[in-house]
């Protein structure tokens, strides 16, 4: 066989191809192997007999499947037969099956991918080509900074384009960073947009202290969030005192901060509107007159969490409260606490311009309360404490609650506390002839105190609502309230004929309440989750009405949540 195949070989180089196709018959005959299948092979090839050819790269593959050799004379006659795809097959066929090292898995791989690129459509026009430079930009602006930093990946061009445009940098926005973000980066970004960065969100850090101190002395910051950073509180505080511009500070989560140095920020920051604070931490050491040092003429919205019961209300915000004249244009306060701590009476009345409070703690009575005229929003959420002397008859003072601006009622919360007493915020208007219509009423858990007479339910909630404050009602939700059922559902359709909005969840109204509200006709949106006697097809017949509707039904254990649809 040796002897017929080495003049086989001596034929080919000769090109004496029929010659050599006879030798190598001869040789197959004796003793078939791959070798001999490829040699002939290669002789029909030069002799244009591709169907041949291919049936001797075939037996080749078959006699040796984990060797390159088959896959790449197949894959030749296929192209010379114009067969493309199927020659494109047969490689990745081989890619799979032949031993991922040596020259010939290199080869099969080189042919693959030039077989590949031959078969890719043509090139997509570049846009940066095509748009001007002032319209590409626009398109890019509509983009995240991720999506940004994505982009840089299609292209050197695009990288270059992005990276020479500072009206692109003007928001630092690092808050998808999945890895920590290294200084060199940052120092691009900085260099790159300089005094066009208005907004940074700084988050997982390398050097967050170095990286803190360049922006706010580098970039005229007016919005600045920080978050899962290891700062010292001076560091913190001198460089927030070199950012005149900032006007709106987030402090997130995993920045802890003390009670004492959060007064120093505020007294380092004196040009803030805006403050955010979500992990604050108090403790006994702090006196209760501490505050800050500096008017905050600005400021207009203060937004806490005080997440660590330490210390009481007094020792945490107790010096903060008790100096309005450090806050004169404050419009807004969110105080979360908490739900061990409870909040003192606090006087707030000399906080004239403050239209919208929201407290989110356990509170004691509300004897000693005073509250500003100007107020829009009120929000209390105890968290479903047991607070039974929250509206004590004989301590409460409604003659310090002027609401005669007040158009957004929130008592969440409010269990062994009766909804009348509830509505008592309403009540004094300040002799304002024409005070202001209520807009949004959300009460839940409260009772209802019905009279000793034999009235129903639904009788003492209409003459609730008969409040001339609620005329104008369009969002209201009595969740969790035990006395909600279908009469005071009629109630409800009855008092309130601008209702677009009703939550009665964990109520006990079934579906002839749910008929009479959306027969009422303005109602567009019914939430009605966890009603144990709320039939499905009620929830459906509502949907027919063009009326959005939110339906779940916790599971008994509690584990787990099951949604109808």
């Amino acid at each position: 066989m040796s002897h017929f195949q080495d003049q086989g070989r001596a034929a080919y180089k000769r090109k004496d191809y029929a010659k050599a196709i006879e030798l190598f018959d001869r040789a197959v005959g004796r003793s078939p192997s791959s070798q001999l299948y490829d040699n002939r092979a290669a002789c029909h090839e030069k002799l244009h007999d591709l169907p041949a050819a291919l049936a001797d790269a075939k037996k080749t593959i078959q006699l040796a499947r984990e060797g390159p050799t088959g896959y790449l004379r197949a894959g030749r006659v296929l192209l010379k037969m114009e067969k493309r795809e199927t020659a494109a097959e047969i490689y990745s066929y081989g890619m799979r099956s032949i031993k991922h090292v040596g020259q010939g898995y290199e080869l099969l791989r080189k042919a693959q991918k030039d077989l590949m690129n031959e078969l890719s459509p043509p090139k997509s026009v570049d846009p940066l080509t095509m748009l001007p430079p002032e319209l590409a930009v626009q398109v890019l602006e509509y983009l995240s900074f991720k999506q940004l930093m994505k982009v840089c990946l299609v292209s050197k061009e695009w990288t270059k384009f992005i990276r020479s445009n500072p009206d692109l940098w003007t928001y630092l926005d690092l808050s998808g960073a999945n890895r920590k973000v290294g200084t060199k980066f940052i120092s691009r970004a900085i260099n790159i947009a300089r005094t066009r960065m208005k907004k940074a969100y700084l988050y997982n850090l390398y050097d967050a202290d170095k990286v803190l101190r360049t922006i706010t002395t580098q970039c005229p910051v007016e919005d600045l969030t920080l978050r899962y950073m290891m700062l010292q509180s001076s560091d913190l505080t001198k460089s927030l005192s070199a950012l005149t511009t900032l006007r709106r500070l987030h402090i997130g989560h995993k920045m802890q901060i003390l009670i004492q140095p959060f007064y120093d920020l505020l007294s380092a920051a004196v040009n803030l509107k805006e403050l955010r604070c979500d992990d604050l931490v108090a403790c006994h050491s702090v006196p209760g007159n501490a505050g800050p040092f500096e008017k905050m003429a600005r400021l207009t919205d203060l937004d806490v969490t005080w997440q660590h019961f330490i210390a009481e209300w007094s020792v945490v915000f107790g010096g903060l409260l008790s100096r309005p004249v450090y806050f004169p244009d404050l419009r807004r306060l969110r105080i979360d606490g908490p739900m061990q701590s409870r909040i003192e009476l606090t006087h707030l009345e000399h906080f004239v311009h403050l239209e919208h409070l929201e407290l989110r703690a356990q509170l004691n009575s509300t004897s000693g309360w005073r509250l500003p005229a100007a107020l829009k929003t009120l929000h209390i959420d105890q968290g479903n404490a047991k607070c039974s002397n929250f509206f004590d008859a004989d301590s409460a003072e409604p003659q310090y609650w002027p609401t005669p601006q007040l158009e957004t009622l929130v008592m969440k919360g409010m269990r062994t506390s009766y909804l009348m007493d509830c509505l008592k915020w309403l009540d004094n208007t300040n002799d304002i002839e024409h005070p202001t219509q209520l807009h949004t009423l959300y009460v839940t858990g409260c009772e209802l105190q019905v009279p000793s007479d034999g009235d129903s339910a639904g009788e003492a909630v209409n003459r609730a609502l008969k409040h001339p404050r609620l005329s104008s009602l369009t969002h209201m939700s009595f969740e969790e309230c035990s006395f909600c059922d279908d009469t005071v559902i009629d109630a409800i359709a009855e008092a309130l004929p601008k209702l677009r909005v009703l939550d009665v969840s964990k109520t006990n109204i079934t579906g002839v309440g749910v008929k009479r509200i959306v027969q009422s006709g303005a109602l567009k949106e019914l939430i009605v989750n966890d009603c144990r006697n709320l039939g499905h097809d009620a929830v459906v017949w509502a949907r027919s009405k063009g009326v959005k509707v939110e339906c779940s039904s916790s599971d008994v254990s509690g584990k787990s949540k099951k949604v109808w649809y």
